[in-house]
């Protein structure tokens, strides 16, 4: 005889030592079934535990019992409040914070989560051409600028006056920018030389196998980040500046459009980067809480949300040079897939109304 591929555990739970069934269809029966007879049948303590039909393993409002239920919903309720609070924070201040917590990643998914950081390093901003650059090519910025002063004028829907005062507002922010690359051509074409020797560095097996290597290199990055950092927020002013000054003059723009900014993008951006994350994570953390809140596909906001704290938690690898503690994000993780565990709503939640009304309005072959 063949083996069957998979045992129900529930049906593992009605076995007793002597490979007869305890309850259900089989009882007083051998457990044959297309086992071997040689085969050892194991037996299990059912702990509380009884097999739900749909969800195999939930636990019984009975066997749970009334201070059992009353912590799932609080702990239900809690982290629900604690995702959607943190979610509308996010839309009613927003501001960039993806970028600086992938930028920080320590330990060996550093290298992916890093990747979603557009221009991590700023050598598109700056104007990098390749190894061995000395100085800012200012030209693909020049370009990117002058595309988006015509949409800008389309978008506003400019009069004439307007399209000049456009015209110059662009033609003075590409002087500063040639003027800024100019002045620090030295000190890019150093900056660049030493993200060239940080790349280098990376790529040798021997420092990312030595803890005290490691962490030369962690002191390697930190210094050149504070390098590149005066250089990056000078030119990010001369973006912030053009997109400012050119909806500057919508103020007198009779076009219906002309009140929606036009955001002035980025150089080789990314289908999914820090950008992207920044406008998903708030409508993902409300519907994670709204989920938890009304108990409503509790399973699926909680899974969810403890594969986003997953996430958050191995950003700071446990022993990883520099890492910092994410206890609190493990410990909301496990919560999480324990509500999944127990389908927290079915106490207290909308998924136990929803389960009312299929099994009424649906009864499935065994009720029937």
């Amino acid at each position: 005889m063949r083996w069957r591929a998979v045992l129900p555990l529930s049906a593992l739970l009605m076995i007793d030592n002597n490979g007869g069934a305890t309850h259900g269809p089989c009882v007083g029966k051998p457990w044959l079934l297309t086992s071997p007879p040689s085969a050892r049948v194991l037996s299990f303590p059912t702990l509380g535990f009884r097999s739900s039909g749909d969800f195999p393993l939930s636990l019984t409002r009975h066997n749970l019992g009334l201070f059992g239920a009353l912590a799932i919903i609080g702990l239900r309720l809690t982290i629900g409040f604690h995702f959607f609070s943190e979610g509308l924070d996010k839309l009613l201040n927003p501001r960039p914070f993806t970028a600086p917590f992938l930028s920080a990643a320590k330990g060996p998914f550093a290298p992916l989560l890093r990747s979603y950081v557009w221009d991590a390093d700023g050598l598109v901003r700056l104007g990098y051409t390749g190894p061995g650059s000395k100085g800012m090519s200012v030209k693909p910025t020049e370009k990117h600028w002058d595309e988006y002063t015509r949409r800008a004028i389309t978008h506003y829907g400019f009069d004439e006056q307007q399209k000049k005062r456009a015209a110059d507002i662009l033609k003075r922010y590409q002087r500063d920018l040639r003027q800024f690359a100019r002045d620090y051509r030295e000190d890019i074409a150093e900056y660049f030389r030493g993200v060239e020797r940080r790349n280098q560095q990376l790529a040798t097996r021997s420092i990312q196998q030595v803890d005290s290597l490691r962490g030369q290199s962690e002191t390697w990055q930190s210094e050149l980040r504070k390098k590149g950092a005066p250089l990056l927020a000078q030119v990010d002013s001369l973006w912030v500046g053009l997109e400012r000054d050119l909806y500057a003059l919508v103020k007198s723009s009779k076009s219906p459009a002309s009140r929606e900014k036009l955001a002035i993008g980025t150089l080789q951006p990314y289908v999914i980067d820090a950008g992207t994350i920044d406008r998903i994570v708030p409508w993902f953390d409300l519907f994670v809480g709204l989920s938890l809140i009304a108990g409503l596909l509790t399973r699926v906001g909680a899974v969810l949300g403890a594969a986003f704290l997953a996430m958050v938690a191995v950003s700071q690898f446990p022993g990883a040079t520099g890492a910092i503690p994410t206890w609190p994000q493990w410990i909301e993780m496990f919560a999480l897939l324990s509500l999944a565990a127990v389908n927290a709503g079915q106490y207290g939640g909308l998924d136990f109304l929803v389960r009312a009304a299929r099994a009424k309005c649906c009864p499935s072959k065994r009720q029937s």
